[in-house]
């Protein structure tokens, strides 16, 4: 039961992740996070590069892929923590290689920010009507 309900969390969660796919339209200045600039829409199919420490997210990536076929994402799954998913992150952000969505945890947002690592998706269709779904912090 409790590995269901987690799965069923991740499972909400990725489809406001996948929004992220309509920010690549912004120009350099809203895409490093200093904004929230215009949300341009995908002319075809989408394929999103998600990084994530929580073992089973690769089904939850799976249930996601058979329902949106046009809007895909590869899972990786890397160490928890400051030695594995957030030193690949800031080296990513670094060499300009770092992945379309990955988790983050809430106290890390700062230094994240600060690398201008973060994407403002508020502008994109759908992000407002799911916020609702989500606590008022995040």
């Amino acid at each position: 039961m409790k590995h269901q309900r987690r799965l069923m969390v991740a499972a909400m969660t990725l489809p406001v992740l996948a929004l992220a796919a309509c920010g690549g339209g912004g120009d350099e200045e809203t895409a490093a996070g200093g904004g929230g600039g215009a949300c341009e829409a995908s002319d075809g199919e989408v394929t999103l590069d998600f990084v994530t420490w929580v073992p089973g997210m690769d089904q939850v990536v799976e249930m996601w892929n058979e329902e949106n076929p046009d809007v895909q994402v590869e899972v990786e799954t890397t160490p928890a923590g400051n030695a594995g998913t957030y030193n690949n992150l800031f080296n990513g952000l670094e060499a300009d290689t770092a992945p379309d969505l990955s988790q983050i945890e809430y106290d890390s947002l700062s230094s994240f920010r600060l690398q201008d690592g973060l994407q403002d998706i508020s502008a994109c269709e759908g992000v407002s009507d799911a916020s609702g779904d989500f606590v008022d912090w995040t």
